[in-house]
């Protein structure tokens, strides 16, 4: 993913209402959040928000789907965030105590962790784009391990929109299958949470052509516009 996505949702996650206590704490292997707004609705809000843009970002730094692109997004934390706190035993925390193995701790200040984070993604997307030396393993810029990425062969610049990774269409194929709308399959593919009308529309089409050049569709009773197909009848 390029530097400017990593900037901007950086911005995002540094809008999100100011909140230390808002934390993840990883007990025997789940993840598991505490803290945030006071108020119980603002609070639902709150980790709405959050979780879609981890999710987002847990996507572009190589989570293989959607559905575990949250827990990607928190186990890159956990492995090079300094936000996160290792503890084997009892910790208390506001008064809540709970019990680490394996392990275990919790990154506080949760969204700031997050938005720091996105700098040092940035700060490889912009190598890449600017020296093409350094790259991760299997061409993602932050890998579940943390490790620091691997030298390649220099890049040759191209000319014109970068091409949209099949990662992207993968996870938006999966959402629109999920029921979800153009529009949310939009979000995934062009990285933004406001995607414009063309945007929407440019979007049926890159997912019909990488449905039909992985030669299965997810559709069964739904195009990629979101009309309804009837399926053929055999003829005699």
């Amino acid at each position: 993913m390029d530097s400017k996505f990593w900037r901007n949702i950086q911005g995002e996650f540094r809008a999100l209402p100011y909140s230390p206590s808002f934390r993840a704490d990883l007990v025997d292997g789940q993840w598991i959040l505490y803290g945030g707004p006071e108020n119980e609705i603002e609070n639902a809000q709150f980790r709405h928000v959050f979780q879609s843009h981890a999710e987002r970002a847990g996507v572009a730094s190589g989570a293989p789907n959607l559905d575990s692109a949250f827990e990607w997004w928190l186990n890159l934390l956990r492995n090079e965030s300094p936000h996160f706190v290792r503890v084997e035993g009892t910790s208390s925390f506001d008064g809540v105590e709970t019990r680490h193995t394996g392990g275990g701790g919790w990154i506080r200040n949760l969204s700031l962790a997050s938005a720091e984070y996105c700098i040092k993604c940035e700060t490889r997307a912009f190598a890449i784009e600017e020296t093409g030396k350094y790259k991760q393993p299997g061409g993602s810029i932050a890998g579940s391990t943390g490790g620091e990425p691997g030298r390649i062969e220099l890049n040759k610049k191209k000319r014109g929109r970068p091409p949209i990774p099949d990662e992207l269409k993968a996870s938006a194929v999966k959402c629109r299958a999920a029921g979800g709308t153009l529009k949310d399959a939009a979000k995934l593919i062009y990285n933004t949470q406001y995607p414009s009308t063309q945007q929407v529309k440019s979007t049926s089409t890159i997912l019909r052509q990488y449905c039909a050049k992985s030669e299965s569709s997810h559709f069964p009773a739904q195009s990629m516009d979101g009309s309804s197909q009837k399926p053929n009848k055999a003829k005699g």
